[in-house]
Formats: C-alpha cells, sequence, structure tokens
C-alpha cells in the first residue's frame, strides 16, 4: 500500500531517530548497489523480523549509516526498475518472498528508498540463494542455528496433528473421514473381517479393533508375527520389512480416526469453528 508525501516523511525521521537495529538498516545505496548483496539484506532483516515479532523489518537507502544523514541514492532510477527488482528477489530466495513493497520520497537533500521487507512466515526462515542470513547488531551474518533452530519450531506448538483438545470425543470426528478409514480398514483386512460388519461397527469398535491390530504390528517378536513367502519359508530380512509395511498400511488406513490421545487435525477445525461462532454470539 502507498504512502502519501506526509506519511513518508514521517516514517522516515521515525527510522532515522529509532536508528540501526536488527529490523531497520540504512546505507547509501549507490548506483551499482549489488542484487546479492540486496537479496542478503533482505533475508537477514526478514528473519529478524520474525524473531523480533515484528510485522517486517525496514531497508532504507539514501541515508549514510554513520552520520544519518541524507545524501540520497541514484539506485535503480529508471523507469520500472523498482518492479524489475522486486521480481529478481523473488526469483532467488526460499521460499519466494520480496519487498511488500518500495517506497521513493525526494527531499532537498536527495531520493531515498525505503524498502518494506515482510517478516519470515512463522516456523519458515527467509534463505538468499542457498544461504540464510541475520543481524548481529548493525551487521550481516549468517543465520545461526540457535535462531535458525528458533524459527523452525515455531510451527512445533501449532501443528494441528499433535495437538491436544480437551474434552475431545469420537462424536467430533468427521463423519466423511471417518467414513473412508472404514472402507479402507475393511478393504486392508479383507481376509480378517467381512466388509458388512466392519460397517456395521460402532465408532468405538472401529477405534479398538485398530488400536488391537497397531498393537499386533508394533509388537511381532513377542506375537510371533512372521510373513513367509510362497514356499513357507522366511524370506531374508522378511520380519523388519513385514513390520515396516504393515505398519505404514496401518497408519495409512488409520491416520483419519486413530486418536490414542493426539487430537486429530478435523477436531482442531470443528473445535475452532465451533468456538469462533460462539465468541461472535457473544456466549464465551
Amino acid at each position: 500500500m502507498s504512502m502519501d508525501e506526509q506519511a513518508l516523511k514521517q516514517l522516515l525521521r521515525s527510522l532515522i531517530e529509532r536508528w540501526e537495529s536488527e529490523v531497520i538498516e540504512f546505507k547509501r545505496g549507490g548506483k551499482g548497489f549489488s542484487t546479492s548483496d540486496l537479496g542478503k539484506c533482505l533475508s537477514a532483516l526478514a528473519n529478524e523480523a520474525n524473531l523480533h515479532t515484528c510485522d517486517g523489518a525496514w531497508l532504507v537507502f539514501g541515508v549514510d549509516d554513520k552520520t544519518r544523514r541524507i545524501v540520497g541514492s541514484e539506485y535503480r532510477q529508471a523507469p520500472g526498475e523498482l518492479d524489475r527488482l522486486k521480481m529478481q528477489i523473488a526469483d532467488s530466495t526460499e521460499p519466494s518472498i520480496t519487498f511488500r513493497n518500495i517506497h521513493e520520497r525526494e527531499t532537498p537533500e536527495g531520493r531515498v528508498l525505503l524498502f518494506e521487507i515482510p517478516a519470515a512466515p512463522m516456523g519458515t526462515p527467509i534463505g538468499w540463494q542457498g544461504h540464510y542470513y541475520a543481524r548481529a547488531g548493525e551487521s550481516l551474518t549468517s543465520l545461526g542455528l540457535d535462531k535458525l533452530d528458533a524459527i523452525r519450531r515455531q510451527t512445533d506448538a501449532t501443528d494441528w496433528s499433535v495437538q491436544l483438545v480437551p474434552n475431545a470425543t469420537l462424536d467430533h470426528l468427521d463423519s466423511e473421514a471417518v467414513s473412508r478409514a472404514r472402507e479402507s480398514f475393511a478393504k486392508k483386512y479383507a481376509n480378517r473381517f467381512e466388509p458388512g460388519e466392519v460397517m456395521g461397527w460402532p465408532l468405538p469398535t472401529l477405534r479398538d479393533r485398530a488400536k488391537h491390530i497397531s498393537n499386533l504390528l508394533t509388537k511381532p517378536r513377542r506375537r510371533g508375527l512372521i510373513v513367509k513367502n510362497v514356499s513357507g519359508k522366511a524370506p531374508a530380512g522378511s520380519l523388519q520389512k513385514a513390520f515396516k509395511e504393515k505398519n505404514r498400511a496401518m497408519q495409512k488406513a488409520f491416520k483419519e480416526i486413530y486418536i490414542k490421545s493426539v487430537a486429530y487435525a478435523s477436531l482442531h477445525r470443528l473445535f475452532a469453528e465451533s468456538v469462533q461462532k460462539e465468541a461472535q454470539a457473544g456466549n464465551l
């Protein structure tokens, strides 16, 4: 979103007063400023904005980073060059992002560019040409493992598949998902159960059967489960292979209904929608 002249004037004054930090950087920004260096700055500032829970960061061209004096910048003055720069940045960032906006302001001392940089998304550090960058005070540096881990761990607490839902019951499961799980179970274990029998089970029974199969598959040695080939002999490595294959099949068949104290993603959607509706209705 573009700013009017007065808003830009106030923004520039505010940034200069706050001066450089992990989320604000000033450069003279000469005519030949390297696009690669600009990309590194974006990576660093986006990652730092994430770590400092800021909505974004700022890179300012046309201000001396030692004296805080506006000196003007001749960087990419030709029409369309700043738009082309956005595309160049997007092509080399991982994941692809670019400047939210590039604001130009003409002052008596010269032209100033204010690059508005979005914060890195939650759980996703921003890289430039395969490398991650950060800020150490006013200096550019590589994104350390501690900061990298801090960003990547952000989604752990919001991963729907590993969140507990208080008071969740089987009744909150998505009926369509349960139907698909029944079909998968019936197909996979047709040699054990009649399809019609599986379709008629109450949901608690289906859950218990799934749990029982899971216990069998995860304790092959104690249960004596060995898969043999057509000759009746256990092929080399068959136990380990059969265990892995059956375990994968079990996970695929029951991932939509098997809770075991860990809430399924559809529960969260249902609860979130319900809570939102209650909140909007003023019942919370």
